[in-house]
This record gives structure tokens, C-alpha cells and sequence, in this order.
């Protein structure tokens, strides 16, 4: 089997089958690559504490053997942290609960071989996978980008329930798109992908425009990979709050099929940004009069979010306070505004989860079963960041 080097995120999603599929990013040599590993035991569900070990990728040897050790995470209703080894010489990774937390003992996960013949899945149609999504039919829907470094393009790609790249899926199971907002450079990417109650492909992310700044843009395809022509004519969206740049980072469809975007806007200052949309590609003038909201009381950005029950949008980033960042969750109501009775002012920000204030973040952000926000990002010790989970009443 071949190991590989974390030096980011691991994202993934858990299938039915009790299988996890997922990859890390960035990637390395260029290349997507998908794993898929069978756990043989239920995932333990504890929230880590907040002085957890830094996120760094530790390198070990062991003999002839090369060792690498990766951490992961996974956010559903919780959020475990684990250290995994992975040794070259045989397909079963221990999975160890880092810190000593929750309900210790390990997690023996063994790569799926059914899957691309090792658990793995090397593929070098792109240069970076952002998010990905797991169809009705065990289907795997990778976003990110692919292209050149002076011309990026928004790509998505099928893989197959065995790691096979579906042909009839696009061209040979590959979808590429770029001059979204008609841009020069063409710089397009695919940060995040979800499915609608249709079976539509939906991408967010961010394409340059045609005065070298940068659009949100949102992509819509049809399940054979064809751009949707019923999601504004052409099957993609471009929007701009002001005349800076605007990226969107995440997204969520909601019970009707509007589409939600969360990101950011700049123009004099960087501004978290939220947009929705209606299924046809419209901006929804019934959220905040103009389809879109932004926070100008603070500089900051989201970088994901969720829906309660009540159809609020719980937003999670963070905010720039003029000497560090600091995690940072906002509450919209369905109608586009601020909800000032989360935390008096519509946001809640937390710095120094780490002991050094610096850098905070909240990177994913999801409600567990008992209605609590559970956040997961990073943290500052002093040296390095750690891995932080944030968890609200």
C-alpha cells in the first residue's frame, strides 16, 4: 500500500455500509487521492478538551519501514481526534485517541481493498480536492480544482463504490469549468459540493472576474455531469456584495432547495458574507431584501455552516479583533439578519483556546443531538496551532 503525509485537514464523510471514506488536503505531487477504510468498531464520541495536542504531521521509522502518523478529524454530531499510523508493509491502520480523552482504547481501521484494489485511490485529473459528497448510490463526488497554476478551473470528479473513475459521469468522470465570471486569468475553485433533493450537483467556491477581483460563484449540475440549464440558463452563478473580492467557502441546501453560501466580501475591510439563492438561481430577495448579508461590524470570514431546526443559519470563522483572530460563530435568522438573541448581538467569538491569543479559527461547524454547537478549528499554543473543538450550550 502507499502511506502518505498529512499537512492539513483530513474531510471525509462516514457511508452507510460503515465505511469512511476520505482524503486529505492539501494533497501532495498534485494528485487527488481518496482512501477508504472499514472500521471495525463504533467511532467513540467525546469532545476533545481545549489544550489537545499541536496538529502537526510527525514522521517516525521504524526499521526498514517509513511510518507516517496522521491526525484526523471527524465532525458529525461530535468530533473525535485520533493519530493514525499507517505502516507500508501491511493495510490496517490503529486508530488511537489522542490526549487520553473520551473512552480511550483504539479503533482498528483496515483499508478497504475493494476500493481501487489497496484503499486508495491516486488520481492525477486534478491539482487540489476541497470537499466531496457520497451519493444515494455509494457514488464519491470530489470538488476542488484542477488546471494549471495560471489557469485554474472549478473540477469535479465520480468515483465509483470500487475507486473507479465513472465514465459516465462528464468526460471519462471528470467535470471541469472555468470563466464562470468571466475573468482572464481564469482562476476557479471548487471549495465545497452538496446534493439537493433532486440528485443535483451543487458546487460553491470562488472565479475571478473580469476586473482581476474574485466572485462567489455557484455551479449546478445534472447527475450525467452536464451543466444544469434550468439554475440561471447556463448552470452557474457569479456574485459580488461590493467591488472587492468575494469567496465562498461554504455551503448548505436547505428543505426547499435555496441554496446558502457563506464566505466573504471585501471591499474597505474583509466582511463574513452569506448569500441565498432560489432553486432556479436567483438571489432570494425574502432573505435581509437583497438575497445576501454581511457583518461589517467586524473584520473576519465564514468558512462554514449549518441549519437548526428553526431554519437559523449557524455560521462558524473567524474575526480579526486588530491584534489576533479569534473563532467566531454568528446566528442569522431565516429572514437574513442577525439573531440578537444569540449571545445579545448575533455572535459569539472565543480567543486564546490554546493559552496564546493569536490565532483562533472555527473551520466546521455541526448541532448534536441535544441542540449544542460543536465547533472544530485550530488554536494557537505559542509555538505552533493545535486542534481545537469548541462546544456551546
Amino acid at each position: 500500500m502507499q502511506c502518505i503525509t498529512l499537512i492539513r485537514w483530513l474531510r471525509g464523510a462516514i457511508n452507510d455500509n460503515n465505511t469512511l471514506t476520505y482524503y486529505p488536503y492539501p494533497l501532495i505531487n498534485n494528485e487527488f487521492l481518496a482512501l477508504k477504510v472499514i472500521i471495525s468498531v463504533p467511532l467513540v464520541s467525546s469532545i476533545w478538551g481545549e489544550n489537545s495536542s499541536a496538529f502537526n504531521t510527525k514522521s517516525i521509522n521504524s526499521g526498514e519501514q517509513s511510518m507516517h502518523l496522521l491526525r484526523s478529524y471527524f465532525l458529525t454530531a461530535c468530533a473525535v481526534s485520533f493519530l493514525a499510523a499507517c505502516n507500508s508493509d501491511n493495510n490496517t491502520t490503529t486508530m488511537t485517541p489522542d490526549g487520553g480523552a473520551g473512552s480511550g482504547g483504539t479503533v482498528s481501521v483496515t483499508l478497504d481493498t475493494s476500493f481501487s484494489d489497496d484503499g486508495i485511490a491516486l488520481l492525477n485529473t486534478g491539482n487540489a480536492a476541497r470537499s466531496m459528497v457520497i451519493d444515494s448510490n455509494g457514488n464519491i463526488l470530489v470538488a476542488g480544482n484542477g488546471g494549471s497554476l495560471t489557469n485554474l478551473e472549478m473540477l469535479v470528479m465520480r468515483l465509483d463504490d470500487t475507486g473507479v473513475l465513472d465514465t459516465t459521469f462528464g468526460t471519462n468522470g471528470v467535470v471541469t469549468h472555468d470563466g464562470a465570471a468571466g475573468g482572464t486569468d481564469e482562476q476557479e475553485y471548487g471549495e465545497t459540493i452538496a446534493l439537493d433533493s433532486n440528485g443535483k450537483i451543487v458546487v460553491a467556491g470562488t472565479s475571478s472576474d473580469a476586473s482581476s477581483g474574485l466572485d462567489m460563484a455557484i455551479w449546478r449540475l445534472n447527475s450525467d455531469g452536464s451543466m444544469d440549464t434550468g439554475f440561471d440558463l447556463d448552470g452557474v452563478v457569479t456574485h459580488a456584495i461590493g467591488t472587492g473580492s468575494d469567496r465562498g467557502y461554504g455551503l448548505a441546501i436547505d428543505s426547499t432547495d435555496r441554496i446558502i453560501v457563506v464566505g466573504r466580501t471585501k471591499n474597505t475591510s474583509r466582511d463574513l458574507a452569506v448569500w441565498r439563492f432560489n432553486s432556479d438561481g436567483s438571489l432570494d430577495t425574502t432573505f435581509n431584501t437583497t438575497g445576501h448579508a454581511s457583518d461589517t461590524s467586524s473584520v473576519g470570514s465564514a468558512l462554514d455552516l449549518v441549519l437548526d431546526s428553526s431554519g437559523n443559519i449557524m455560521v462558524s470563522g473567524y474575526v480579526d479583533d486588530g491584534s489576533s483572530f479569534n473563532m467566531a460563530v454568528w446566528r442569522f435568522t431565516a429572514a437574513g439578519v442577525l439573531d440578537t438573541e444569540f449571545d445579545s448581538d448575533g455572535i459569539y467569538t472565543h480567543d486564546a483556546a490554546a493559552g496564546f491569543s493569536g490565532t483562533d479559527g472555527g473551520f466546521a461547524i455541526a448541532i448534536d443531538t441535544n441542540s449544542r454547537l460543536v465547533i472544530a478549528g485550530v488554536s494557537n499554543n505559542g509555538t505552533d496551532t493545535d486542534f481545537a473543538v469548541w462546544r456551546t450550550e
